[in-house]
């Protein structure tokens, strides 16, 4: 009961202090946002005085108590304020510590933030069979994939022919074309993408120009790679 008294008493002293203000300095408060914000620092500060009136501990705890309520506000209010760039970190964290992770952006695309080798690394599910994580390569005409990545979605690559020569990073390689029935990146679906297994040569599995050229668009801005489909 007491606690109560003190809140509503300190909760009218406030309300007058700002009555007062917005007396003399009547553009002071301008936006909706300022008077939420306003009334979430006179509780807050009722909550804290109040307690203090009435605490039977001693002051040093008091004020122990409160300062530990004060940083978890503070906390709060910090991670509200700067919401996108915590999201922007965790998000460059995660492409760091999760190879491939993809970061739906709500309206059907997908971003990825490049690894500190400068590389997008993006993970996609294939005939709904086995998940390949790949290099984004424009530089790659189809979706190139090693032997054992495809292995991996059931293709066997004992009676393919490699009959068509590939330019790479390790010199020429053979590989042999297939069709791939369906590509999932994220909510992206592709379907009927043209593909080739390398019989040597390639490092990791690349995502090219036959799979890029089905989506709408593609945008590298920064460290950030969108697909838009």
């Amino acid at each position: 009961m007491r606690r109560a008294f003190s809140f509503l008493l300190i909760m009218f002293s406030l309300s007058l202090l700002v009555a007062w203000l917005l007396k003399y300095y009547p553009d002071a408060i301008e936006s909706n946002q300022n008077k939420i914000s306003i009334l979430t620092a006179m509780i807050i500060l009722s909550v804290i005085f109040s307690n203090l009136f009435v605490s039977k501990e001693g002051i040093i705890m008091t004020l122990k108590r409160v300062g530990g309520w004060i940083f978890i506000t503070l906390l709060v209010l910090t991670g509200y304020s700067y919401q996108l760039e915590i999201k922007d970190y965790s998000n460059r964290l995660a492409a760091n510590v999760i190879p491939g992770y993809a970061q739906g952006n709500g309206d059907g695309s997908v971003s990825f933030y490049a690894g500190q080798n400068g590389h997008f690394e993006i993970t996609g599910l294939l005939n709904d069979t086995g998940r390949i994580r790949f290099l984004f390569d424009t530089g790659a005409t189809t979706v190139a994939l090693t032997i054992e990545d495809a292995k991996k979605i059931g293709i066997n690559t004992d009676v393919l022919k490699y009959n068509v020569p590939l330019n790479t990073a390790n010199g020429i390689s053979w590989a042999a074309r297939v069709n791939i029935d369906k590509i999932k990146v994220g909510p992206i679906v592709i379907h009927n993408v043209e593909g080739t297994v390398s019989r040597g040569g390639l490092d990791s599995s690349l995502l090219g120009m036959s799979f890029l050229r089905k989506l709408k668009k593609f945008v590298i801005k920064g460290n950030t790679l969108t697909l838009v489909n």
